[in-house]
């Protein structure tokens, strides 16, 4: 009885790694596997190639150089010109009788034509998956060092468009379609609940009796931080927001807090569509019912945008008047940091930052704080107006309130928490809140 020839077969998850190398007999899993074999089999010997048969049975394909004959429906059909020397390459393959695989049954490797600079077998799904480790690595890349490295390791010529779309494609294998998580935000909300007895998981829907209700809105707030917060954190909170950076644009709104070593305490976030004094509210509202033994105790920091109490410019986000709605009664200040960058728009110099940063700021008593406004008045009466309209309690430490037992001046906690989500950011939304709970 006559034993069939051992032949050589393809092994996808190792052979894929390496340099892809063909030989007659070579078996491969199924047709797909065999077409993707065939696009890195030319990009790593730089030629291209035209399909004259591409069906479910037989797979014929010959070199795109082969003759200076033109192109007709994407293939050369038939040779007619008189040219002597013509790039004889050509591979055979055919699905074996009784199994899904495809086995190459004649070939030709060798090549006459140059290398393909210029290879449209080098699309940007290809470039992904092959540097999709590196990505996975550092999902911050730049298009222009990726671009350089694929031109000089793939030998073809690689367009910043076809760059942009391999890095999009290959974040998309990493962390998932960012437009199919949106799916699955309640089923997230409802895992939160279930797995964390005691959390916070809100999600707000517009139009949730249409077929295709649109999110809006997500509030998370995790048993854990609730009662590390009213258990061992100072009673002060900052409050801030933060651009989405992803493929579909939003606000992250965070709370977090200071434990008894001064680190920052996440308690609670959000992510809005907008940033306004409705979303602000909803949001407030919110987290005061999760500390509500503490809520009224609670000092408040957040940043002072411009001109926001002197005369309620455009520029203002609604976050004032949330407080007023739902904590009117707590504590509130402004981060300095932002009231100086504003001030310094139209009064610079060294010399408002030393009297307003380090002197009337951090004044623990009236009369100091007095000293260093009247220098202010001294340079500039303008720019002491612009101060004194900005109330003292929400600004200056000799005006604070004791019950937070801080004299906390900035507001560098959610700046902290924002500058570690930065990456982050980037993401789809239920990859950024798995970010956000680890």
């Amino acid at each position: 009885m006559m034993r069939e020839p051992n032949y050589p077969i393809f092994n996808p998850d190792v052979d894929f790694k390496h340099k892809v190398d063909f030989s007659v007999g070579l078996k491969f899993p199924s047709s797909k596997i065999f077409r993707k074999a065939l696009v890195h089999h030319a990009l790593d010997n730089g030629y291209d190639f035209y399909y004259l048969h591409n069906t479910s049975r037989r797979i014929s394909v010959y070199c795109a150089k082969r003759c200076g004959c033109p192109w007709s429906h994407a293939r050369i059909s038939s040779c007619t010109c008189k040219q002597k020397r013509k790039c004889r390459f050509k591979i055979h393959c055919r699905k074996v009788k009784g199994e899904e695989t495809f086995q190459i049954k004649s070939a030709r490797f060798d090549h006459i034509c140059g290398h393909q600079h210029v290879n449209p077998k080098c699309t940007s799904q290809y470039l992904a998956e092959r540097y999709l480790e590196d990505f996975r690595d550092d999902p911050t890349m730049k298009i222009e060092p990726f671009m350089k490295r694929a031109r000089r390791e793939v030998q073809c010529e690689i367009g910043y468009y076809k760059a942009y779309y391999a890095k999009v494609r290959a974040l998309r294998m990493i962390f998932g379609d960012a437009s199919t998580e949106y799916k699955r935000v309640w089923d997230y909300a409802l895992a939160i609940r279930t797995y964390y007895i005691g959390s916070t998981a809100v999600v707000k829907v517009d139009g949730i009796d249409n077929p295709h209700p649109q999110f809006q809105r997500l509030y998370i707030c995790l048993q854990p931080c609730k009662e590390g917060f009213l258990a061992g954190c100072r009673p002060i909170l900052g409050i801030d927001g933060a651009h989405l950076r992803g493929p579909y644009p939003g606000i992250l709104l965070t709370a977090v807090g200071k434990d008894g070593n001064n680190n920052i305490f996440p308690v609670a976030w959000a992510i809005v569509e907008t940033e306004n004094s409705e979303t602000w509210t909803w949001f407030l509202d919110l987290l005061v019912k999760d500390i509500d033994s503490v809520a009224n105790s609670v000092t408040w920091v957040h940043e002072k945008e411009d001109d926001v109490v002197t005369y309620m410019s455009d520029r203002q986000k609604g976050l004032l008047d949330a407080f007023r709605v739902v904590v009117p009664n707590a504590e509130i200040r402004f981060c300095c940091r932002h009231i100086w960058a504003n001030f310094r728009n139209k009064f610079p110099g060294e010399v408002y930052r030393e009297h307003f940063c380090w002197k009337a700021a951090r004044s623990s008593t009236k009369h100091h704080f007095m000293q260093h406004m009247e220098e202010i008045k001294k340079l500039n009466v303008e720019a002491y107006n612009y101060l004194q309209a900005i109330p003292v309690r929400n600004w200056s430490r000799h005006a604070f309130g004791t019950s937070s037992k801080s004299g906390m001046l900035l507001n560098n906690c959610c700046e902290s928490f924002n500058n570690v989500l930065r990456e982050a950011r980037t993401k789809p939304i239920l990859s950024l809140m798995e970010w956000i709970n680890n």
